[in-house]
């Protein structure tokens, strides 16, 4: 994590190796996604 205004490293990230950090399924669906409507008339 690094601070915003000067860059300093706030905290480190350590990966574990050994982890698969990839998502094991496809992503879902959304069902009722929000459509863009027209509002020109």
């Amino acid at each position: 994590m690094i601070d915003h205004d000067d860059g300093t490293l706030l905290r480190e990230l350590v990966l574990d190796p050994s982890r698969n950090y990839q998502p094991s399924r496809s992503p879902k669906v959304v069902a009722n996604q929000l459509r863009q409507r027209s509002t020109v008339s």
